[in-house]
């Protein structure tokens, strides 16, 4: 009897300890946020397209619309779902902040990015989401909207530096 009891507080405490151990293990982070997370985004193009119920389309280069000093903004994902838009080298106006943070989040399956950005450029929204495809050096987001029976999409896409 003394070693069936001696057994069972040894197995109890073995699994205790091991139990422990496991819940203390860091959680794996998925393939597509290591590759998003601690590294610099640059846009490097950014288009609308838009389709009006009628079926015409009206395409818009806004990257080209940029001046210098906002397509050197960049942005940086954190793996703590914060985000942080930096100006870069040239501000666009001295006052300006330097920086300021946002926030993003993936879609359950990781298929659907979203992200606010403190907006730095008044003519867009400051929450762009839709599908993204990502790479270790690309990410491109595909946002879709429609207002007045016209359908836009807007492409896009960033560069890690």
């Amino acid at each position: 009897m003394k070693h069936l009891l001696t057994f069972s507080l040894s197995l109890l405490l073995a699994v205790t300890f091991t139990a422990c151990s496991e819940e203390n293990e860091p959680e794996a982070t998925d393939p597509k946020t290591t590759l998003l997370v601690n590294k610099d985004w640059r846009a490097t193009a950014d288009v609308s397209v838009t389709t009006t119920s009628a079926g015409a389309t009206t395409t818009v280069d806004n990257y080209a619309a940029l001046q210098a000093c906002g397509k050197d903004d960049f942005i940086r994902f954190n793996d703590n779902g914060e985000l942080e838009i930096n100006e870069g080298p040239s501000k666009c106006a001295a006052a300006d902040p330097q920086s300021a943070k946002g926030s993003w989040s993936w879609n359950a399956d990781r298929t659907v990015i979203t992200f606010t950005e403190p907006c730095l450029c008044p003519n867009f929204p400051s929450t762009l989401s839709g599908p993204a495809d990502l790479t270790s050096s690309t990410m491109t987001v595909k946002q879709t909207s429609t207002s007045n029976g016209a359908t836009t999409v807007r492409t896009v896409t960033y560069g890690s530096i």
